[in-house]
């Protein structure tokens, strides 16, 4: 069954470092800023889509109920995107998007605690 994807006010904020993380990464590569520019984008829609995607197979990842009740947990490409579930609503809640080498699991359990946090370094 498909669950509805919502997503949590955070994910903006998660994306948009994600986009400066992939820019400046292209940019000291040795890219040009226009190209830097298209890879950072086609990568964000690529874990964008993505996103859209997680409520095809909601019970998909790993449960991570070891920072919050119900939070599970899955890897696509290099994005790891935590979510949880509404069953009776058959609502998939989007609560992070990270990227790569980011400590996820502390920035998450942060999250889950309510501590609002900066736009993360990646």
């Amino acid at each position: 069954m498909i669950y509805r994807v919502d997503r949590a006010e955070a994910i903006d904020r998660d994306l948009e470092a994600i986009f400066d993380f992939l820019f400046e990464a292209a940019i000291s590569f040795g890219e040009n800023t226009e190209t830097a520019f298209e890879r950072a984008a086609t990568r964000l829609a690529e874990i964008d889509d993505a996103i859209d995607t997680l409520g095809r197979a909601p019970h998909q990842g790993t449960l991570r109920t070891d920072i919050a009740p119900g939070l599970r947990s899955v890897t696509k490409g290099r994005a790891i995107f935590y979510f949880d579930l509404n069953e009776a609503d058959q609502q998939l809640r989007v609560l992070a998007v990270f990227f790569g080498g980011q400590d996820h699991q502390r920035r998450m359990l942060l999250r889950a605690l309510g501590h609002d946090e900066a736009p993360p370094e990646i």
